[in-house]
């Protein structure tokens, strides 16, 4: 491109010139060879510093940038006293699909939240005060870092409010699943002839990329918490198990299930090591052998209140994996 658009103005400066055609061939080659030889130096010069800026890239944010956040808002309100855990998250923690609570609040009814999750079943296991903020649909942006719109209700940042817990010792967080579009994927599964597609993989992948930003992001406010809390990051339970034969009429065969599958490991690796990473605990609830098709399930099926939920036996099994985790001082 350069090339030609200095051949044509010394084309037609020949050409006014009048000059013989050997000339006129020797100009127009002195053009081109001038110009590559610019563009080679300029090149050079761009690209020198490349290698070595690409052997200090040791993360995605590093190659990509990070899209910062909005900081989050600090909560109105008095600090709460007494509470000895937090519990921050999505459905699975708020235990959708299970009885309600019976002081249930308008935000507790719109959060979908459960008198048998997981968070409440600790809390009377260990005596504790809990405060469950975990709300269902909510993502590290819209929920835990930021509000939630609930139709007519708005949930604060979930993290903010669980600053005003200014003597809590754990902070239990399960994340993920929304910010991946998890249920989305399942159904589209569901609904396919193939599950492993290159533009649902690829989607997917993208999904879990700017997760894994966010997340970074949540990791690095819960380590700046001021009372220090242990932080327990729960992974998500293998809701098929290896029998998913009962599941074929909803158009999930077992190919399917191990895409599925896959994507979930994917996704629980990126939550056990930014855990690690931050000095954190991640917990994997087991579920071997109360998969969907199990003759004791510990997901809803299909027709439940909260498909692919835990039911009450199922959190009480991820309350059981964070009790194990749980260290010795905050028991």
């Amino acid at each position: 491109m350069a090339a030609g658009l200095v051949l044509l103005p010394l084309a037609a400066w020949t050409g006014l010139r009048r000059m013989p055609p050997g000339r006129t061939v020797l100009v127009l080659a002195g053009g081109v060879a001038l110009v590559a030889a610019v563009n080679a130096v300029g090149f050079y010069l761009l690209a020198s510093d490349t290698p070595q800026a690409l052997r200090e890239v040791r993360s995605l944010e590093d190659l990509v940038g990070d899209s910062p956040l909005t900081p989050v808002p600090r909560a109105e309100g008095p600090p709460l006293g007494g509470v000895r855990a937090v519990a921050l998250g999505d459905s699975t923690a708020a235990g959708t699909g299970n009885g309600p609570p019976a002081d249930a609040g308008e935000l507790d009814k719109a959060c979908r939240r459960s008198a048998d999750s997981y968070p409440r079943m600790l809390a009377r296991a260990n005596d504790w005060r809990v405060l469950n903020l975990a709300c269902s649909g909510a993502t590290v942006r819209d929920g835990i870092l930021g509000v939630q719109i609930l139709g007519d209700q708005v949930a604060p940042p979930q993290l903010a409010q669980a600053r005003r817990a200014t003597e809590a010792s754990v902070v239990l967080v399960s994340v993920g699943a929304n910010d991946v579009r998890w249920a989305e994927l399942v159904k589209l599964c569901a609904a396919s002839p193939t599950c492993d597609d290159r533009a649902s993989t690829a989607f997917f992948q993208n999904r879990l990329a700017q997760f894994a930003l966010d997340y970074r992001t949540l990791l690095r406010q819960l380590a700046a918490l001021p009372q220090d809390p242990a932080v327990l990051v729960n992974e998500y339970y293998d809701p098929f198990g290896p029998d998913v034969d009962c599941l074929r009429d909803e158009g999930l065969t077992r190919q399917k299930v191990q895409v599925l599958r896959s994507r979930l490991a994917a996704l629980n690796a990126v939550l056990r090591q930014g855990a690690e990473t931050a000095g954190f605990t991640p917990v994997r609830p087991d579920f071997t052998g109360h998969g969907l098709c199990s003759a004791q399930p510990y997901v809803q099926g299909p027709t439940g209140r909260a498909p692919l939920h835990p039911t009450g036996a199922g959190a009480l099994a991820i309350a059981l994996a964070d009790q194990q985790a749980l260290p010795p001082d905050a028991r």
